[in-house]
């Protein structure tokens, strides 16, 4: 408990993960339209009060993809969801 454990890219909560994430940038893109995501790099999963989920992926992989790091912290018997961490180089 505690520590970072890998997790598979093409896992469903992995991919549920980064739905959540690109959902929340592409909030207000307007006519600019969606981000896309290109591939999931990374996952990995900290146990803590609830699940830290890490994510590595890339979006809009027509256009010169770009990387977004994020990090989402679950409590699922709560219903809750929080982004704590969020780069987009």
């Amino acid at each position: 408990m505690g520590g970072w454990s890998p997790a598979a890219t093409t896992d469903p909560d992995v991919i549920r993960t980064v739905n959540f994430v690109l959902g929340l940038i592409n909030v207000g893109r307007g006519k600019a339209g969606p981000h896309r995501v290109g591939e999931v790099l990374r996952a990995a999963r900290q146990v803590v009060s609830g699940t830290n989920t890490s994510v590595t992926f890339t979006i809009d992989p027509d256009s010169g993809p770009r990387s977004v790091s994020a990090v989402v912290w679950e409590q699922p018997w709560l219903d809750h969801v929080e982004l704590t961490s969020l780069t987009v180089e």
